[in-house]
């Protein structure tokens, strides 16, 4: 994979998005679980509010479970955990190793970058490129997987 770093394109959003949950991949379940409490916390449990229910959406004990079911938060960290966990074999078996290395060091240790170019024996714009790179690799085997939905909807070739 020699690609021009130039080359290589992806939204500023999708780079945000890829960058926080390789941050918090080890913690996606906390996040789901604290998603389930905070739909949870907005349940009504009073017979008003489930007589409510019966002609409109409220807040009553089925609507939760359903809202639960049916969350797109909590779907999409389902998603992004499953996708992480095949990616990262994938950069491990296929791909560049030490982009897999430079993931654990950046986004799982929090090593800042002096330790890691010493780690990789690289320089700091080599760095850069393998930051660059690993976004990029992570957004193309994304919308592969269909987590960006618009890329995929404009059946963007990448």
């Amino acid at each position: 994979m020699d690609t021009n770093v130039a080359e290589l394109l992806y939204p500023k959003s999708a780079s945000k998005e890829i960058s926080f949950m390789f941050y918090n991949y080890k913690k996606i379940n906390k996040l789901i679980e604290n998603r389930r409490e905070t739909i949870m916390d907005r349940m009504n449990g009073s017979t008003r509010a489930w007589l409510k229910g019966i002609n409109q959406s409220s807040n009553s004990f089925e609507d939760i479970i359903i809202k639960l079911d049916e969350d797109r938060v909590i779907n999409r960290y389902k998603h992004w955990n499953e996708f992480l966990s095949s990616f990262f074999n994938i950069l491990k078996t296929y791909e560049r190793p030490i982009y897999y290395r430079f993931i654990v060091l950046k986004y799982f240790k929090n090593l800042d970058n002096e330790e890691i170019m010493e780690i990789l024996n690289v320089n700091k714009n080599q760095l850069r490129d393998i930051k660059t790179k690993v976004i990029w690799l992570t957004y193309k085997y994304a919308i592969k997987d269909k987590l960006f939905e618009l890329e995929v909807q404009n059946n963007v070739a990448l």
